[in-house]
């Protein structure tokens, strides 16, 4: 009798191209208006099908405040958003299997489909993209605790509305944000429209924005 087997040391290389985003804290987390799915590239030095790759994509949402925790996971199995405790931090992860193709060539894994939570998520709330991946030789880009990518992202899908605009000849100081009057109109967007004429000399237009996620 014989044994097949293949000889691989080698780690896979993975990375994210949708969303692109390059925020590496929660702190300066990306702005998107859209986040609907994730994509990337895996490359190995071998392809074949004994040797399968596996990518790991796991997506948490922060609670608020400074210090980082996670309020929500993204679970998998329903692509629906679960309170944490629900599932375990290693239950997050989606698990992609990819088979190489060509040796040494960088190949698209197959897109996570995340259409069906996008109703779920906040405005302003902060998400976090973990990424690692392995091969079927046990070579590892990152683990479930550490992974190698690890990104963090705002959602605002909301433009901003305008809710008055003040017109004022009176003087602005702009440092303490105070306005002293001397003929100053407010008007409402909704309905007013006309002409105002003052004998003096316009100073300033002001207008008040309302925006859903706080950007």
């Amino acid at each position: 009798g014989f044994f097949t087997f293949i000889y691989d040391i080698s780690r896979p290389t993975v990375a994210m191209t949708i969303p692109n985003i390059v925020a590496t804290s929660s702190g300066t987390a990306t702005w998107l208006q859209s986040f609907n799915q994730i994509e990337g590239t895996i490359r190995d030095n071998v392809a074949d099908s004994l040797d399968p790759k596996r990518v790991f994509v796991r997506v948490a949402e922060l609670a608020p405040g400074i210090a980082e925790s996670e309020a929500r996971w993204l679970r998998p199995s329903d692509v629906t958003f679960v309170p944490v405790g629900t599932i375990t931090p290693e239950q997050a992860y989606k698990e992609i299997v990819h088979n190489q193709a060509v040796a040494d060539a960088t190949e698209n894994f197959t897109p996570w489909n995340i259409q069906n939570a996008v109703g779920q998520m906040t405005d302003g709330a902060v998400y976090r993209i973990d990424i690692y991946a392995n091969d079927a030789a046990g070579n590892s880009t990152g683990t479930a605790t550490s992974p190698h990518i690890r990104r963090y992202l705002r959602l605002d899908r909301t433009p901003p509305t305008i809710h008055s605009i003040r017109i004022s000849t009176g003087f602005v100081d702009v440092a303490l944000l105070n306005q002293f009057d001397n003929g100053a109109v407010s008007l409402a967007t909704q309905s007013t429209v006309g002409l105002w004429l003052s004998s003096n000399p316009l100073n300033s237009i002001q207008m008040n924005l309302n925006d859903g996620s706080g950007s």
